[in-house]
């Protein structure tokens, strides 16, 4: 967050109310002042944490149901991660070109989807029944001793799931610094909170300061035995690969296309078994990453200077707006 809004969110203090008397603490406090500054306009940095133990964002919760206002904006427009393993707390803003080149690798899963659904095979069946969802929240459950269960709370860019399936098997995040210094913690947390359910964890880190790097990483499960005791890890299958150089060209991937999937990804594997031949590809080369990149670039340099074709009014026309009705008329209170 800038110096400006860090001074703004000190002198902007939302106040319990009577009901809610038990004093907050100054992080709990800080954050409702967030949540306030954002509905505001005043937006934090792209990925803006802030430390919250389990009992101070229980008392933000708490704040939350006497506001139902404030609870409502938070509920439909703040992207939120919260980790009581960690006492974290994150708040994810992205800028429209992530959003803009997210949307183009989705389309590219999607189309290949597709083709794969029209199949009379099994694996048609199976993939009929994949189900995208955007920036949809997931609850992981954190391994505990103690008797009651806690949960992290997770808001990825992008996801795919099974249809019968409790969890995404496909996770997609958009990087940008100081994103990419957590991606390894979220896959980690996707994979071994799930019990692998998730199977593939992709983090596309597109903002490298001063060039037009690229690059990408993918986690998946790896279980292995270590002194007889079978463990369960999140293994980065690719560390960093740039799929962009630093002038912006697509990378040689004649060997290997760097976004590999295959429809067994999708699912658990008490639900993959039941289908057989799953090993249907799902490609995206460096040079369509590449373009897409370069596609929502310009699309994004597009909306900051406010180009592109309009429908023109005729002149001598009026704009005629109906009137409001009372229950769209806002109260006092909202």
């Amino acid at each position: 967050m800038s110096p400006e809004s860090e001074s703004d969110l000190m002198e902007t203090k939302i106040t319990p109310s009577p009901s809610q008397e038990k004093m907050l603490s100054t992080s709990a406090q800080n954050v409702l002042n967030c949540f306030s500054l954002h509905r505001k306009g005043q937006r934090p940095r792209s990925w803006w944490q802030h430390r919250l133990t389990p009992d101070q964002y229980a008392d933000v919760l708490r704040v939350l149901d006497g506001d139902e206002s404030l609870r409502g904006y938070v509920e439909d427009k703040i992207r939120l991660d919260y980790d009581p393993r960690r006492s974290r707390l994150t708040i994810r803003n992205p800028s429209p070109l992530h959003e803009i080149f997210c949307a183009e690798v989705v389309s590219k899963i999607m189309n290949r989807l597709t083709e794969l659904q029209k199949s009379d095979e099994a694996f048609g069946d199976f993939a009929r029944k994949i189900q995208y969802l955007s920036t949809s929240n997931i609850r992981l459950p954190n391994d505990t001793n103690d008797i009651q269960q806690t949960y992290s709370q997770r808001c990825p860019d992008a996801s795919f799931i099974h249809e019968y399936a409790k969890y995404p098997g496909v996770i997609i995040e958009v990087c940008y610094s100081p994103k990419i210094r957590a991606a390894a913690g979220l896959a980690e947390d996707y994979i071994l909170d799930t019990n692998a359910s998730v199977k593939a964890v992709i983090a596309l880190n597109i903002e490298y300061r001063g060039c037009k790097k690229a690059t990408i990483s993918v986690w998946r499960p790896n279980k292995m035995t270590v002194d007889g005791v079978k463990e369960l890890e999140a293994k980065a299958v690719i560390e960093m690969m740039p799929f962009r150089t630093e002038s912006g060209l697509p990378v040689d991937d004649s060997k290997q296309p760097p976004l590999q999937l295959s429809l067994r990804d999708f699912a658990p594997k008490t639900i993959s078994q039941k289908y057989p031949n799953l090993d249907q590809d799902i490609l995206i080369s460096s040079k369509e990453l590449c373009d897409f990149l370069s596609s929502a670039e310009a699309a994004h340099q597009k909306q900051l200077l406010g180009q592109g074709v309009e429908e023109p009014l005729s002149p001598g026309t009026r704009k005629r707006r109906r009137a409001q009705t009372p229950s769209e008329e806002l109260s006092s209170e909202e």
